[in-house]
């Protein structure tokens, strides 16, 4: 049996937008460690303490992003 206390708790729901914004709000922060890696390589790249390649940089992204749809699975960016 639900109390009154209870069933009042129940009864206020957060509405759709606000659940939306809280699951954008959570993939935002959830990609965050992962876009500080890619700025970081850019920033390296920039440098010149990272060679400037194609090739290179295709290769970053492709292991950084196996890396990122690994942890985070459906919330990872889908490239």
């Amino acid at each position: 049996m639900v109390s009154t206390a209870t069933a009042s708790l129940l009864d206020r729901s957060i509405p759709a937008d606000g659940i939306t914004l809280l699951a954008d709000s959570g993939k935002t922060l959830a990609r965050l460690p992962f876009d500080t890696l890619r700025e970081q390589y850019a920033g390296a790249v920039r440098a010149g303490l990272i060679e400037r390649s194609l090739i290179a940089s295709a290769g970053f992204e492709r292991k950084l992003g196996a890396l990122e749809r690994s942890v985070l699975g459906p919330w990872a960016r889908s490239r």
